[in-house]
């Protein structure tokens, strides 16, 4: 495992508490998210983020890593939870709704997924990912045609990165 070391410029005043939890959770996270998906790093993470929302921060990263770390820990249902709460704070973040939708279809509700995730794409028409991920649910929740629109709008964004969109 990796131990990340903050690097305070001078003048400027090194955070503590909560605050430090957080950002420091939000950093594992990243690098966990991009670089070593190691399971040692999730503690540490679920930890922080949960500290921090606990004293009233709440950045969108904050709640996409928590959820994303549950969701690794095979718990889906409090992945949604935490998914839903932070909707309920960033009612406009894209990626958030995207998540959200992502947590519901895999985890069997994809009927439920379909909302979340028609607000994402509106929200952020070129975020493929949601848009594949609604086409998904589309599918999963039996409504061809609507499917079929959203693997078509799929591929018109992205043809090369979304092959399952084909």
């Amino acid at each position: 495992m990796i131990e990340l070391i903050r690097v305070v410029e001078e003048g400027e005043t090194e955070e503590t508490g909560a605050e430090r939890a957080l950002h420091d959770a939000i950093a594992y996270w990243t690098m966990y998210a991009t670089e070593h998906r190691l399971p040692a790093y999730r503690p540490r993470i679920k930890a922080g983020v949960r500290k921090g929302l606990a004293a009233g921060l709440t950045p969108p990263d904050a709640y996409l890593a928590l959820a994303w770390v549950l969701a690794d820990d095979d718990s889906m249902v409090a992945a949604a939870q935490v998914l839903q709460r932070g909707v309920v704070v960033h009612p406009g973040n894209a990626r958030m709704l995207h998540r959200l939708g992502w947590t519901l279809r895999t985890s069997g509700r994809a009927a439920e997924a379909v909302a979340p995730l028609q607000r994402a794409v509106a929200i952020q028409p070129n975020l493929v990912e949601a848009q594949h991920e609604l086409a998904q649910a589309l599918a999963a929740s039996n409504r061809v045609q609507e499917a079929e629109a959203a693997y078509r709008a799929t591929v018109a964004l992205d043809p090369l990165h979304q092959p399952g969109a084909w």
